[in-house]
């Protein structure tokens, strides 16, 4: 009967979330951990689907530009999941023709224009938006985004062996290949480290069951893989400062441990510093889903980088 009970809730969830994700403004975590666990898990398989392309829709036109470009140049390498990839709620075209999007996989840098090549999904992207703001506010002459970022996936498909973990490092190796070493390297993940604890629909009561759902990825251990993957980095070549920013809400209302473990890595590690908290960026003006950002959320996201990179 338990069972019964929790396949049931776990449909219903899945249902609402496919109704609401279109139409509606709802506050996810409402319906307790099922809905997340599912939407996770399928973010996650779409990760698996299209790791190792991270190529965009075939028919965005690309027009290809030199890389080589005068004046202060900023090369910015981007990682992280779904919020740091093609999930936007509307595609940008960047207005100065100075924000070029690098491939990894052919070591040419093309005209951004969203979806970013590098990255997986057929949506809008932060980074387009933060190149024209850089510039636009005289930081740069020019701006160069090398995406790596897939949808879905906790901090362990970055770190040596996981799925994400290849993509951060050709990209690496292909800027400088190409005589581009990053500027920056800007991180922007945590959602899927995230869970809410278990709930009843009828408010916080656990679930009556023998049932073991996925828990946030303890503080420390967070801190620990992000070491890891900076470790890679900076023995592949790497000296730009790294970025991390606190992220953590998708289809919940965040973890504390996670941004705890966020904030404490630019304290733990050297040449690390802190990005922009986007937890504050929430409600259905900003995220159309409840995870993942509207256009006026990608710009208020894009606001918050080109702010700190202001500093």
């Amino acid at each position: 009967m338990r069972i019964i009970l929790i396949c049931t809730l776990i449909a219903a969830s899945f249902a609402w979330g496919a109704l609401s994700h279109k139409y509606l403004a709802f506050p996810y975590s409402l319906l307790g951990p099922a809905h997340s666990i599912i939407m996770s898990s399928l973010e996650a398989w779409r990760a698996t689907k299209d790791a190792g392309h991270g190529q965009a829709a075939p028919e965005i036109p690309r027009a290809e530009a030199p890389c080589r470009q005068n004046g202060r140049v900023a090369v910015l390498l981007v990682s992280g999941q779904s919020n740091a990839a093609n999930a936007g709620e509307e595609r940008y075209t960047p207005v100065s023709d100075k924000i070029l999007n690098f491939n990894a996989q052919d070591g040419r840098c093309y005209k951004a224009a969203d979806p970013l090549l590098g990255s997986t999904g057929p949506g809008g992207s932060v980074w387009s938006r933060l190149g024209d703001k850089l510039v636009a506010r005289g930081l740069y002459d020019a701006v160069i985004i090398a995406p790596a970022a897939m949808g879905g996936g906790a901090i362990e498909n970055y770190i040596p062996g996981g799925i994400g973990h290849p993509a951060i490092i050709n990209s690496l190796k292909s800027l400088l290949k190409s005589g581009l070493p990053p500027t920056h390297f800007l991180w922007h993940q945590g959602e899927s480290d995230s869970r809410p604890p278990q709930n009843s629909c009828a408010g916080n009561a656990p679930l009556q069951s023998t049932e073991t759902f996925t828990r946030s990825t303890p503080k420390e251990r967070y801190v620990q893989l992000f070491g890891e993957l900076l470790v890679t980095l900076r023995s592949g070549g790497m000296t730009a400062p790294a970025y991390v920013a606190t992220a953590t809400i998708c289809d919940n209302f965040g973890d504390d441990g996670i941004r705890e473990a966020q904030q404490e890595i630019p304290r733990r590690y050297e040449g690390v510093r802190p990005g922009p908290d986007t937890d504050t960026i929430f409600g259905p003006k900003w995220r159309y889903d409840g995870c993942h950002f509207t256009g006026p959320g990608l710009d208020r996201h894009a606001q918050m980088w080109a702010d700190l990179l202001n500093q």
